[in-house]
């Protein structure tokens, strides 16, 4: 597991990935790499200049230093500006906002998203078209407003929301990843659901993945519509919804907790700490080394070098680790059943042990010792929904009855055929000889009669990022 690029941090994380049969993850750091890129600025006001002077400022002194800042930082510089007020960017909010000294008097301005701060303007500026005209590109967007020389809070410290004057609309462009095709691609091969949980537009996060070539239908919805619906609707369209764009903590949090509830079992990815609630109420919580250090706590692993592509890697590395200790549990605890019980049997009736300890060295050398080793290197990845001691009890139970009745018989066909019972010691040796071969031959030939490869299970009326 450590050479596929995953750090445990649980010691049941590596059957806990054999299980899982959906992944939940944030947009960044797993189909888009972790850096933004300016990309423009539309402004609505008849001065250019003075925006981006507010622009300058606004990401000069805002205490908010998230990649969106720093990107738009990047292109207009830094300015020594004094800092009065702030408010502080939340996932709940949406929305920051400055207030700075400016000459002999101050300045406040908003910079969010347009869903969360439309309301608050006073001149009916509607900047939708621009919006959505940005998403349907794949890029990302922030509205910057001025509030004039409003407080930001009142005498008791609450928020204050004044009227708002629409400044400019800021794009930003995701990273993709070069190699988030193949990579979605096998989870899908490997019979995964996938679902994108994303604070941004559903849009946008739409025209991502036609940006990355990646197929198939895709269902999408928002936080505000979910938070519309009834229990047993949000219930079915978090199973039938693939793309979940605008999406606070609390909501990631519950989409999880619908899943799981509906009977999956579910991993999350993610690297913010937006993203720490949902990574704790996921069957297996997923960070990125790059991500928050709440978000690598509360995980379950950690994919280092934020190798995105280690993750269908660990799964199937999950999946056939647990498929490699099924089948040797499988010939260790039949062989067992087969000695207690030719053990009970033969002192009971014919007072004689079957075995002498060095024959039973060479039982055990034969049937698991050589049989467990092999099976180890040639386990092959296969879905793991039930318990483990369950599957392996249905197949004990048969095969020791088996090797049992074909042992005990060998035994009574010597000890009845010959005379005076003379050959006592060959009784113990075709018995050892026939018990380690039947004991041998039936588990490892039912583990290497299974096909090389079997086409992945997915769950009826699941809908999944892959072409018709």
């Amino acid at each position: 597991m450590a050479d596929s690029g995953v750090l445990l941090q649980n010691s049941n994380s590596v059957e806990s990935m054999s299980h899982v049969d959906t992944v939940c993850m944030d947009k960044t750091g797993t189909i888009t790499t972790n850096n933004l890129v300016f990309e423009g600025i539309d402004c609505v006001g008849n001065d250019p200049a003075a925006t981006e002077d507010l622009v300058r400022k606004f990401v000069s002194v805002t205490g908010s230093r998230n990649r969106t800042v720093m990107a738009i930082e990047a292109k207009y510089g830094h300015e020594d500006v004094e800092l009065v007020d702030e408010v502080q960017f939340s996932s709940d909010r949406k929305f920051s906002a400055v207030r700075f000294k400016e000459g002999d008097g101050y300045r406040s301005v908003y910079m969010g998203a347009w869903p969360f701060l439309k309301d608050r303007v006073a001149d009916g500026t509607d900047v939708g078209p621009t919006l959505s005209e940005l998403s349907s590109k794949g890029l990302r967007s922030v509205v910057l407003f001025d509030a004039g020389s409003a407080e930001l809070h009142d005498a008791n410290g609450d928020i204050v929301m004044p009227e708002l004057k629409v400044l400019a609309v800021i794009s930003i462009r995701d990273e993709i990843r070069p190699d988030c095709k193949e990579i979605i691609s096998k989870f899908i091969d490997n019979g995964m659901d996938i679902k994108v949980i994303s604070g941004d537009d559903p849009e946008t996060v739409e025209a991502i993945f036609k940006l990355a070539e990646i197929p198939g239908e895709r269902k999408i919805i928002s936080g505000d519509k979910l938070d519309a619906m009834n229990e047993e609707e949000f219930a079915q369209a978090a199973l039938e919804t693939n793309i979940f764009g605008r999406m606070r903590p609390e909501q990631k949090e519950r989409i999880i907790d619908s899943l799981r509830k509906s009977g999956r079992y579910v991993a999350m990815v993610g690297d913010g700490i937006n993203d720490v609630r949902s990574i704790k109420k996921a069957q297996v919580g997923v960070a990125v080394q790059s991500g928050s250090g709440a978000a690598r706590g509360v995980a379950d692993m950690v994919l280092m070098n934020d190798d995105f592509k280690a993750m269908p890697q660990a799964i199937i590395e999950g999946k056939r680790t647990v498929s490699g200790m099924r089948d040797i549990l499988r010939l260790y605890i039949t062989r067992n059943f087969v000695l207690a019980a030719l053990v009970l049997v033969l002192l009971l009736i014919f007072t004689k042990c079957p075995l002498r300890p060095i024959q039973n060295t060479v039982y055990a050398l034969l049937t698991v010792s050589i049989a467990a080793f092999l099976m180890t290197l040639w386990a092959k990845p296969t879905e793991n929904k039930d318990l483990i001691l369950p599957g392996v009890m249905r197949f004990v139970l048969p095969t020791t009855l088996t090797i049992t009745v074909f042992a005990l018989g060998i035994y009574a066909m010597f000890y009845f055929g010959t005379l005076n019972h003379w050959m006592d010691g060959a009784f113990e040796l075709w018995t050892s000889c026939s018990t380690s071969s039947a004991s041998k031959a039936l588990p490892t030939t039912s583990h290497f009669s299974r096909p090389l490869s079997a086409p992945p299970r997915s769950t009826p009326g699941t809908p999944c990022f892959c072409s018709s």
